[in-house]
């Protein structure tokens, strides 16, 4: 039987895709064969980068047009059409995979009246268990280089509740969930807090916030790409007119 596990959020920014990586890590210490599948994408003439990056690391040979279901216009238009259309491209991914990593959709459109409800509806027909990410920062207010303040345990708590609740209307099994960018001084509190809102056998797990991701040093990004410093140049005189075109 090939495993399977269906990544999902309540909202947007939660940095699914970071969390992705990590699990997609994991189920490649024991599955030969790991793909990754997106049900959801914006458009199938542009490359989904979150699937692109997640393919360059998994293990099964899979085309990137198998491991896509539906456009968000395709879900919008018609939700039942789509779903069936995802279902189908998932069937056939799995033939050539011993575990699969489902990254449900980004929150950068509405596809559907409740958008966390058809992520659920799509784990449900794919038979996959959910793992529920939650942000644990606060976007409704001023961001410093890409830095924003910590929600609260409570705070945190009640997203868990409404979308525990979203994904079991819609039948989908709730296996994990995980807090992302949660604040450091707090994670026992808002693991806790969060345990309290779920059935008492689902796991809770809370990944810190680690300003060196969010806001890297200048000389990191350097490294990064491969880049160099130059000197910054004074301001330069223009002074024949068709130059300034």
């Amino acid at each position: 039987m090939v495993a399977s596990l269906y990544l999902t959020s309540a909202e947007g920014r939660t940095g699914k895709s970071a969390i992705a990586l990590g699990v997609l890590d994991a189920l490649l210490v024991d599955a030969p064969r790991v793909g990754v599948f997106r049900p959801l994408i914006r458009d199938r003439r542009a490359r989904d980068r979150v699937l692109e990056l997640l393919r360059s690391k998994a293990t099964a040979e899979a085309p990137y047009e198998s491991c896509i279901g539906a456009t968000y216009e395709e879900a919008h238009e018609d939700p039942d059409a789509a779903l069936a259309r995802i279902v189908s491209a998932y069937r056939e991914l799995q033939r050539s995979c011993d575990a699969v990593l489902v990254v449900g959709s980004d929150f950068t459109d509405v596809a559907v009246p409740t958008e966390l409800t058809f992520n659920a509806r799509i784990a449900a027909n794919l038979d996959a268990p959910v793992m529920l990410i939650l942000g644990g920062r606060c976007h409704d207010g001023p961001e410093t280089l890409g830095q924003s303040s910590p929600r609260s345990a409570a705070e945190l708590a009640r997203v868990a509740e409404l979308g525990l609740h979203e994904l079991r209307a819609a039948h989908a099994t709730v296996l994990a969930v995980l807090v992302n960018r949660a604040d450091p001084e707090a994670l026992d509190g808002i693991v806790e807090a969060v345990a309290e809102a779920l059935p008492p056998e689902t796991p809770v797990w809370a990944v810190p916030e680690e300003v060196a991701l969010v806001a890297p040093p200048v000389a990191t990004v350097i490294d990064a790409v491969e880049g160099s410093c130059c000197a910054a140049a004074g301001p330069t005189r223009v002074t024949d007119p068709a130059a300034r075109c």
